[in-house]
């Protein structure tokens, strides 16, 4: 899995405190939603972060 955002956001560190805390293994993904608004409507058409991007797709 690969979670996309970075961690200054509150809801991105929230994800990735509860991956860690399930034991979840997660690749991350730092794309700014201001600086790199096409690449996150890449991984979700509203272009908003966290977004999860799965291994089966």
């Amino acid at each position: 899995m690969i979670l996309v955002g970075q961690l200054d956001s509150p809801f991105v560190r929230r994800v990735a405190v509860s991956m860690n805390i399930y034991g979840l293994p997660f690749e991350r993904q730092v794309i700014s939603v201001y600086a790199d608004a096409d690449a996150v409507r890449a991984v979700n058409p509203l272009g908003k972060v966290p977004a999860l991007i799965l291994d089966d797709g």
